[in-house]
Formats: structure tokens, C-alpha cells, sequence
């Protein structure tokens, strides 16, 4: 079942920022009927998942049994986190009709992002190693939402990137995960960007972004910023701290880098050095789009020659 609630500042932004897991109520109405895996939901859309249920006495009761920090975190101790409760509800009815613990988790819906590159759709080898490490993670995930980027990018395949990966993946995967196509894209940017507005209607997500490894500073420094809001400062602060696992600096395969809400996986694919040279070429304008328009533009110009687009 679905049941809506309401939770006063500051002890609804201590839910969506995960600070406070667990909520209290009396056991009466709607709570003294939830059920494991039932949802409840702010009225501006935010939703949780219930995934323990545990009645106690009295409010004191269930201080004693879980970390306060999950329950009021702001609270210094014990009996001022009882007293916070006793603002809405008495000792009367307490005693009457006990307590719930509703612990909670954010339910969130999981995206795959997937970013293509262009070249690898005219030449079978590097197509079929980066379709092959697609369905590989694919194969063992849940999605809920898979995001394929990128419009027409040569003049000898007439389907779009984002069409493609999605073929190729249908091609071997059976999945009934919600699509959307992101095909108005010309540039690695504007991948970024028409994929924030699309992310912009989820309320509640959690992202992971596929790319090869050529693209993949240009990916995280835009993505960081646009779908979770980080400034320039801030963005280049986590790159930089991320780096310092030696993990990262190896040429696997398949590597990992994990943040808030947001991972990122990069294929290495074999590149040539006139591309290996384009991606950083574009990797250095697309990263300072907002201060150099005017590359941009001209950028997408080229490209649109290049593609015999007019």
C-alpha cells in the first residue's frame, strides 16, 4: 500500500538526506497498518519504502534501542529527542496506543545514462568490445530507466547513436525497462545536457553513467554539475580526491567511480592516436562550455561538416 505523510522541518530534509532513517508514530490510523514494503510519500513526491517495523511502549523504549542520530539528529540526548515527540503527541495517548518504529529507505529510481561514441558504429571490432561490455553490466543489473544518447553521427549509418545502443543492447538482453532517447545531441555536452532535462522530471534517482575511457573527464566534470547541481569548485575537488585512488589511474578494462547518487563506468577501448587526440580536443572545449561559447558553436560546425550534415 501507498500512504502519504507529513513531516515538519528540519526532520524532512534529515529523511531525503538520509540523516534520519527511522520515524515515530503513534500506533494508531494509517501507521497501525503499514506493512513491510509499503510506501509512503511526501506530498511533493519523495517517496520511502518501509523496511522494518518494530512497537514499543513508549518512545524512551525505542531510544534505548536505536541510535538517536537516526531518529532526531539534531537532539543532544535521549531525553531531548523524547521531548521533540511530546510536542505532538502526549504521554496519554502514548500509553494508550504505543509506538511504531517505521524505519526507512529513500526509494529511488535507477538510471543507466549511456553515452556512445560515434566512431565505434563504423568500425565492427571496437562496436562489438563496447556492446559486449554494455550487456555485460546490463545483463546483471536492474534498471529502471535506460538512457541511450546522441543523434546521427556519420554520414554512412542513418540511425542514431542513442537508437543504435538501443538496438544493440535489445538485440540480446530481454528487458521491459522504461527508454527514453536522447537523440538532439551533436556534442558530448549537449549529450549532458538534454539528458538533465530529461532527468529533471525523477524526483528521486540514482545514476550510472556509461562512457569508453577517452570521453571520461569531460563526462564527469559535466555530469557532477548538471544532473547533481555541483559547483565548478566542488567538481573538481571530488576529481581530484577520486584520483588519488591508484585504481583509477590503471588501464583495465572496466573501471568504476563512485559518488554521491552518481557512478560512473568506462570501458577501454582500443583508439587510435588522431581520435585518442579529437576526444581530448573536445574533451577541452566541451568542459568549458559556459565561458566559450563561440568554440562551442564552432565546434558543431565542424562536426556537422564532417558528417555531411547541413
Amino acid at each position: 500500500m501507498q500512504y502519504t505523510f507529513h513531516v515538519q522541518e528540519p526532520y524532512k530534509t534529515y529523511l531525503l538526506n538520509w540523516q534520519k532513517t527511522i520515524e515515530w508514530r503513534l500506533n494508531k490510523w494509517k501507521y497501525a497498518s503499514l506493512k513491510v514494503w509499503d510506501t509512503l510519500s511526501f506530498e511533493s513526491g519523495e517517496t520511502f519504502e518501509v523496511r522494518n517495523l518494530t512497537h514499543h511502549k513508549n518512545f524512551l523504549e525505542i531510544m534505548k534501542m536505536f541510535w538517536k542520530e537516526k531518529i532526531i539528529p539534531d537532539a543532544k540526548n535521549d531525553k531531548e529527542a523524547v521531548n521533540v515527540y511530546y510536542k505532538f503527541f502526549t504521554p496519554e495517548e502514548e500509553k494508550k496506543f504505543w509506538v511504531v518504529a517505521i524505519h526507512l529507505q529513500r526509494k529511488t529510481k535507477k538510471i543507466a545514462i549511456i553515452h556512445w561514441y560515434g566512431n565505434t558504429r563504423t568500425n565492427p571490432k571496437v562496436f562489438s568490445e563496447y556492446k559486449k561490455c554494455l550487456e555485460n553490466y546490463i545483463s546483471n543489473t536492474t534498471f529502471d530507466i535506460i538512457i541511450p544518447s546522441g543523434w546521427f553521427t556519420d554520414k554512412n549509418v542513418y540511425e542514431s547513436e542513442a537508437e543504435a545502443i538501443k538496438n544493440a543492447i535489445c538485440d540480446n538482453i530481454n528487458f521491459d525497462w522504461e527508454r527514453i532517447l536522447e537523440e538532439k545531441s551533436f556534442t558530448t555536452f549537449e549529450n549532458i545536457e538534454y539528458c538533465a532535462e530529461i532527468l529533471k522530471k525523477i524526483k528521486d534517482k540514482e545514476i550510472t553513467v556509461f562512457c569508453r575511457n577517452t570521453h571520461l573527464p569531460k563526462i564527469v566534470y559535466l555530469s557532477l554539475q548538471k544532473y547533481l547541481n555541483y559547483s565548478k569548485k566542488d567538481t573538481l575537488k571530488i576529481i581530484q580526491n577520486e584520483l588519488n585512488d591508484k585504481s583509477l589511474l590503471e588501464f583495465d578494462w572496466e573501471i568504476v567511480f563512485k559518488t554521491t547518487n552518481i557512478k560512473f563506468i568506462w570501458f577501454d577501448l582500443w583508439a587510435e592516436k588522431n581520435k585518442f587526440w579529437k576526444a581530448i580536443r573536445s574533451g577541452i572545449i566541451e568542459t568549458h562550455y559556459d565561458e566559450f561559447q563561440d568554440l562551442h558553436d564552432d565546434f558543431i560546425k565542424i562536426r556537422k561538416k564532417s558528417w555531411w550534415i547541413k
